[in-house]
Order: C-alpha cells, then structure tokens, then sequence
C-alpha cells in the first residue's frame, strides 16, 4: 500500500474512533442511573431472634424481622399517620365505635394460601388472650370481632378511641397454619422461627450456632400481592454486642448496619464507609420530682438551661450525631450573665461553692448505667461545677429503675423519652438533646428515603426502595 494509502487507512480509523467516542458521550447524556432488580443486601444487627410472631415479639430484632415477613391492615408511614396495607379501605360508623375493613383481593401468604378475614380475626383474638401476658391483650379483650365475609372484619369498640387504627398495623398470622398450635405451645413452638406471612419478605433458612442464631435469609415474597421489593434476598447477621458487629462490617461481611453508636464511627470513615445520621425521636432529657427543691423554680431551670452547652455535649457523648430541638436550642450564656441570674435568686457563689442562706447546691441526677448515659450527667456535672454547683451521678440498674421511679426513689433523673412511663408526678425540666443514629454502609449499598426513624423497625418502612445493583437506561424510558 503506498504511503498515502495509509495515512488514508489511519485518517479513516482515527475519524471513526473519534466519532465512536463522540457517540457513547452523546448517548450518555441521555442516559440516567436507575435501581435495578436483584441482589442482596447483608445488614448487622445487634440480638438474635427468639420470636418471629407478631404476637410474641417484644426485642428490637423480633419487631423487624416481623415488620419484613408480616403484614397488618394498616401500616406507618413513617410520619406519625398510618395507611391501608392488607385492607383495600376500611369505614367508621357515625359513632366512632364500629370499624369495618375490607380485604384486597389475591392477597395470599408466603405460602400460596389466601388471606381472609378469618386469619385476622384469628390473630386478633389470640391478643386478647391473657395468656400471653401481652401489653395489648386488655385492650383486646373488650372489642368484639366479627367476619360477615371473607373480604369483610369488623371492630365493636366498647368506647370510641381515635387511636384505634394505630393499633391495625399487627401482622396477620396464617391461622391454617397456627389453628391447631394449643396456648400452651403457642411460645415453644418451631413455627415462631419459620414464619409464613403475607409481608414484602418470606423466610427462606436460618443458621444456628451453638442454638443460637447467627443468620437469616429473607427473599422476596413474590406471592403476597402487595409491593415487592428490588432486592432479591435480605440476609440479617446477628451479633452479641457492637464491637463483634464492627469487626464483621469492617471485615466486608456486612453491607450495611444501624447498630452502631456514633462512638465507633471514625473507625468507618477512615476506611471509606458512607455514613448517613438519620433523625430519632430519641431525646435525652431530665425530669424531676414536681415538689423537688432546686427545679421547681422556673428560673432556676431556665438559668441551668441557658448555661449548659448541649452542643459539647453532643459532640463529647454522640461524636456529633445529635440534634438540638426548638425547646433545648438556645445561645449558651456567659458564666458572669448565669452567676448574675443566681444572685437575682439570692444565690451566691463563696469559695468556689454556689449557696443560698449557707447551703450549697448539691444534687444527684440518677440514670441508666451505660457508656454514654453516665458520660451525659459527667459531663453536666463537669460543666455545672464552674458555676459552684454540685453534681453526684447515680447509675441505676435498668431492671429495678421503673420500681424505683414509681416509688418516688429518685428526685432528679436523665432518661431517653420514650423508654420508660413517667409517673405523673414528675415532669420534664431540660430537654438536653436528640439522638440520631448513624447509618452506615458500604457506598455501592442505596437505602434511599430515609431520613427519620421513630424506633429501629422504622428502618423498614422503605425497604422495598434499598437496591444494590444499578442500570442506566434513556432518560424517556424511566417509569
């Protein structure tokens, strides 16, 4: 070939790989990410199962693995409301008493049997029964249930509550399946950890060491009827305690994990881990006896609720993983502007000791004794010291501390809302901060929409969204 033949050829070549590549950037301008169907997704938690029943199940792991395999009349949404699950549309008699709900059709368990109302009505009644000891099973015992179809349940409320629909997110039980499993068996039985449920998930196998569960394998539920989930498989590793769970994460075992406190976190981020906070509920606060000497003067509460700086605490406690609310937020003030408050109170501070008429401020603020808890009324005590206060710490044993609360023990206290009732006699004085919970995961792992948990099972609500796999498709294509 003469010379000019082949620059020719390479003109011809070059031209063509130029626009080839011209091509696929063109092309990609119209093209977008989108989840794609399959995959599995391995998440850490701390707890291994015992009760995969919706009647039975009382641990944070039971109550998640139930919310994946079983599904209720109603479900949360995330935001404080609920919405039909199970039931195509419920009505409510003039009176509020009466509740009516109607079925979906082609709802059908696990496996392949069809939901009726007779499998709700089976599960509402053995709540009711005491038995169980169950903290619902009062409630139930008064409500009358009836099937006139079966599409068709209804409620008879002894007494109107607006709260009831709240109480229709139970997860139905297969009564063909747990009809003839006598009260006495109801808690031994092997059915309790290999559910069958009309939930996104259906249980596929459990691995046991030691008697203990180790793992289980979710698949999707491709029979249930409702909305199915990207993923193909969910596998949930149990773990002892949290240093266990952070060797299997950041050995690659897991995907993904929500039981991790924020003190493990930097360990994460230097090994390029994605790290999201999402927002709880969960608010760290102190209460106190409402006849108690030093906080029932709504001064003196606002002046300590002024000068604590809840920010360090947050940063010291939580690693930075915590909120401030509208009622804790506030610029801290200056130790002279606190001290100027507390003379106003006809306090005083003498040699490094706040006193009024010669006696000093001392008080025990008693809570839960763990890490971060006792770390909180540390660093209270620390930071209220500079004003000649004093502070005793007193770490409680959760077994006996509702007793103790109950009995008027304690007359100052710091708890997470929400973990334990609070007598009427005490009330709540500083709202110190709100925890948030990080999660973490490996960055090819998507848990998209999440961004406020009420309780760990809320983690859940949009789990047919999580996906690990992706695919790109014209921008025109996308549903």
């Amino acid at each position: 070939m003469s010379f000019y033949g082949v620059t020719f050829s390479i003109l011809v070549i070059s031209t063509l790989v130029v626009l080839y590549i011209l091509l696929i950037k063109v092309n990609d301008l119209f093209l977008i990410t989108i989840p794609a169907k399959g995959g599995t997704l391995t998440e850490g938690v701390i707890g291994a199962p015992k009760f995969i029943n919706p009647i039975l199940a009382k641990t944070e792991t039971d109550t998640g693995i139930v919310s994946l395999v079983y599904s209720g009349l109603m479900k949360e949404t995330g935001i404080a409301d609920v919405v039909p699950d199970l039931a195509e549309k419920y009505e409510v008699s003039p009176d509020g008493a009466i509740y009516e709900f109607t079925l979906k059709k082609n709802i059908k368990f696990s496996d392949g049997t069809p939901l009726t109302s007779s499998d709700v009505s089976f599960t509402y009644s053995k709540l009711a029964n005491h038995i169980f000891n169950n903290e619902e099973s009062v409630y139930w015992q008064n409500i009358v249930i009836e099937t006139p179809s079966v599409e068709v349940i209804s409620f008879t409320l002894p007494n109107p509550d607006p709260e009831f629909l709240s109480h229709m997110t139970l997860g139905i039980l297969p009564s063909h399946i747990w009809k003839d499993v006598v009260d006495e068996e109801f808690e031994n039985t092997n059915l309790n950890m290999t559910p069958i449920g009309t939930g996104t998930f259906k249980y596929r196998s459990v691995a046991y060491s030691d008697g203990i569960p180790k793992e289980i394998v979710l698949v999707r539920n491709n029979k249930t009827g409702l909305n199915l989930p990207i993923l193909d498989r969910l596998k949930i590793m149990f773990f002892a305690n949290e240093e266990k769970l952070s060797e299997a994460m950041l050995s690659g075992k897991i995907d993904a994990t929500f039981f991790i406190s924020p003190k493990y976190t930097k360990d994460f981020e230097k090994n390029g881990f994605s790290i999201q906070n999402i927002s709880t509920n969960r608010s760290v606060s102190l209460y106190h006896l409402k006849k108690e000497k030093y906080f029932s003067n709504q001064k003196f509460v606002s002046t300590i609720s002024n000068y604590v700086d809840k920010n360090s605490i947050i940063d010291k406690v939580e690693n930075s993983y915590g909120t401030l609310s509208n009622l804790s937020a506030n610029e801290v003030t200056s130790l002279e502007q606190t001290l100027q408050s507390f003379e106003e109170m006809k306090y005083i501070l003498k040699d490094g000791i706040l006193q009024k008429d010669s006696t000093p401020v001392i008080f025990g603020i008693a809570t839960e004794n763990s890490e971060d808890m006792l770390l909180v009324v540390k660093e209270l005590a620390t930071q209220l010291e500079n004003l000649g206060i004093s502070v005793v710490p007193k770490a409680y044993d959760p077994g006996t501390f509702q007793e103790s609360i109950n009995n008027k023990y304690y007359e100052i206290f710091q708890v997470v809302d929400g973990e334990i009732p609070i007598p009427e006699e005490y009330e709540k004085i500083v709202l110190l901060y709100v925890k948030e919970i990080p999660l973490i995961k490996k960055n090819r792992i998507n848990i998209p929409d999440l961004y406020y948990m009420k309780n760990s099972t809320s983690r859940y609500l949009n789990v047919t969204n999580w996906y690990v796999k992706t695919d790109k498709v014209w921008k025109f294509l996308k549903k």
